[in-house]
């Protein structure tokens, strides 16, 4: 806040540009053109990189997806099969919660 203290917004300011002939314009825009077609398919390395990564990994994601699905599957039937007893048959009885749940 204290480096900020004093400070404003403004505007930008569009540089300054010479004044060019129509040959001169229309040369600039045709290597504009030229340069356009020419940059057309690139995409940026990372941009690949990341694509590759998320063709290998798709294996390597649902096998984890379904392992962790798996273990919360098994954690939440225990912890039912435990409320169960102890709610409706036998409140008392912890090895009968263990074996139910």
């Amino acid at each position: 806040h204290e480096l900020m203290e004093g400070s404003e917004v403004v505007g930008r300011r569009a540089p300054e540009e010479q004044p060019m002939t129509e040959l001169e314009r229309m040369r600039m825009e045709s290597q504009e053109r030229s340069y356009q077609r020419m940059v057309q398919g690139v995409v940026p390395l990372t941009a690949r990189k990341r694509k590759e990564n998320t063709e290998q990994m798709q294996g390597l994601q649902w096998a984890t997806s379904f392992g962790t699905q798996v273990i919360v599957a098994f954690i939440g039937a225990f912890l039912l099969g435990y409320y169960f007893v102890e709610t409706f048959v036998a409140p008392d009885s912890t090895s009968t919660k263990v074996v139910a749940g």
